[in-house]
């Protein structure tokens, strides 16, 4: 299995080696598209060039016909293997994980969400095993809430649980687990260039200085869409690019058009570079959020973001220095929001802001070394109880 350090043969990142390169397993719940796996896809990239770890990446299947996390991976030349598992209640999958830390040599097990997590605190032994919280569910799922459920008490068997934002570090705390063994931890990620296609104003039809709002993610609910659009309606001079897919694109679109809105949707995207590059702001109207990485994305493309107050997105998006923040479901200061960055000096401030903001904190090398020292701590043996006397 090729991981992800040894496809760039002969790179060095200048990084203090602290011992030999120990092998890092990164295990995926699922391939789809998501904040979790540009995360991860982020997190291969910041070690890739490193000396003190190697990224071996993995995931569990999937049941939808969604392979991002498999394409990501293949367009960086990474290898990425997917662990057979035929149902929920597959138990040889325990099996399969155990082989695959004893095969590959594995020094470390590092998961991501409720299905990696748990599986793991069953099939992983005398390895160290982490994981990163990457938020509360959200989803009126009772299934996803009796899943996060059994996700938290297999938490306290792992070494450290990572929470992506100080906010879910917080929730953690009040869900009953060890602040002692929380550590927070940003995500990460860095701009990339276009690869395959290029897209413009003029290829898209889009009038010359028409305000371009973007959305890169998920069309379900919770995202607040439906909000964005009552905004734009009637709202001359102004478009959204709504580049992602989901069960809402029929309703989203029939409301689209019934408001009169001017909303492009551009589909599902591996590749949401170029659509970074065209936006004027990047809107993200959610009701909750983690840590978003498409607000840390736009950041690092210098784009002003316009987003809800809610979750995290205080820990991205500083008010009115790197964009602007909202009332969830609140149409009207979406609306304002909008107004207010068709003047192209303060975009172009607050872009500044938010590039210089993302280099200072969420930065790939920011990430990787945060990362590498929760590594480092989770390696070392821990002290022997004393015996009492």
């Amino acid at each position: 299995m090729v991981s992800a350090k040894s496809i760039r043969p002969g790179e060095t990142a200048g990084v203090e080696n602290h011992g030999e390169t120990k092998r890092v397993l990164i295990l995926a719940d699922a391939p789809y598209v998501g904040g979790i796996t540009s995360h991860i896809l982020s997190l291969c990239d910041a070690f890739a060039g490193r000396d003190d770890f190697d990224i071996v990446l993995a995931t569990l299947p999937g049941r939808r016909d969604d392979a991002t996390l498999l394409e990501g991976a293949r367009d960086r030349g990474f290898a990425c293997r997917v662990i057979p598992m035929a149902c929920a209640w597959d138990v040889r999958v325990l099996r399969h994980i155990h082989r695959l830390v004893r095969e590959e040599g594995i020094a470390l097990v590092h998961t991501h969400n409720y299905r990696a997590t748990l599986l793991c605190a069953a099939a992983v032994r005398g390895v160290p095993v982490v994981n990163t919280c990457h938020g509360p569910v959200v989803e009126p799922s009772a299934r996803l809430r009796a899943w996060q459920r059994a996700e938290l008490y297999a938490m306290r068997r792992h070494r450290l649980t990572i929470a992506c934002a100080e906010h879910v570090r917080a929730w953690l705390i009040d869900q009953g687990l060890d602040e002692a063994r929380l550590r927070t931890a940003y995500n990460g990620c860095a701009p990339r260039e276009a690869r395959g296609f290029s897209v413009s104003r003029q290829t898209l039809g889009i009038a010359p200085g028409c305000l371009v709002a973007l959305y890169v993610g998920r069309l379900v609910e919770g995202k607040g869409l439906e909000h964005l659009i009552k905004a734009l309606a009637g709202l001359h001079g102004a478009t959204a690019l709504i580049a992602g897919d989901g069960p809402l694109r029929p309703r989203l679109d029939a409301l689209a058009r019934q408001q009169g809105a001017d909303v492009r949707f551009v589909g599902k995207t591996s590749d949401p570079a170029p659509y970074y590059r065209l936006a004027d702001a990047v809107v993200l109207p959610s009701r909750m959020e983690a840590l978003p990485m498409t607000l840390i994305e736009a950041a690092a493309y210098g784009r002003p973001a316009i987003a809800t107050r809610a979750g995290g997105i205080p820990e991205v998006v500083a008010e009115g220095e790197t964009g602007i923040l909202v009332d969830y479901g609140n149409a009207a200061q979406l609306r304002e929001a909008l107004e207010r960055c068709r003047e192209a000096a303060l975009r172009e401030a607050m872009g500044h802001c938010a590039r210089e903001r993302w280099r200072k904190t969420f930065s790939l090398e920011r990430m990787a070394e945060g990362l590498a020292a929760l590594y480092r701590e989770a390696l070392t043996p821990r002290p022997e109880p004393r015996a009492q006397r």
